[in-house]
């Protein structure tokens, strides 16, 4: 369960889907792959329960169907000099944000080389963020299962933030 993770740290290199599958069981995803040979996929995590960012990247086109973590709000931009993909039959831009839907909408054919900076964040983190800061909240104001185009400037921002953080855990 999600919300009831404590602080942790993931980085694994993994040699076949159902390792990666397993790793990723706080997401109730199904990975198909779609082109034959050997499968590799890098997984980095870090997270409290109420945040988790992560990143990931493999070298097989897989279809991907399925949903994020339940009761959270799960954004997703590209990693730098990732290969931009379709998502829910929309073209997704290298300076696009994704905005995850609930029940079992998540569906994508992500070809090798694209990756992900992802995170999610709790409702109510979400809503604890909003009063602490005296703004209505967050929550309703999330247009779930879009994709927005954002100034690049910003997305290369956040790009570096999600990185730095994600190394500093590693080393």
């Amino acid at each position: 369960d999600f919300s009831t993770m404590s602080e942790f740290y993931f980085s694994n290199l993994f040699t076949t889907l159902e390792e990666f599958q397993v790793a990723g069981k706080n997401w109730d995803l199904d990975f198909v792959q779609l082109d034959h040979g050997s499968f590799q996929a890098r997984l980095a995590q870090i997270g409290d329960g109420e945040l988790t960012i992560s990143t990931c990247r493999w070298n097989r086109h897989l279809h991907q169907r399925g949903s994020s973590p339940p009761d959270c709000f799960t954004f997703a931009i590209y990693a730098p000099n990732s290969i931009n993909h379709r998502w829910r039959l929309i073209d997704c831009p290298a300076h696009s944000r994704r905005i995850f839907p609930d029940d079992h909408e998540l569906d994508s054919v992500t070809p090798p080389g694209c990756q992900n900076l992802v995170v999610s964040v709790s409702r109510s983190y979400l809503k604890q963020v909003s009063i602490k800061l005296g703004y209505p909240e967050l929550g309703r104001l999330i247009q779930k299962g879009t994709v927005v185009c954002c100034d690049p400037l910003h997305i290369r921002h956040l790009q570096s933030y999600l990185i730095e953080l994600l190394r500093i855990k590693e080393s």
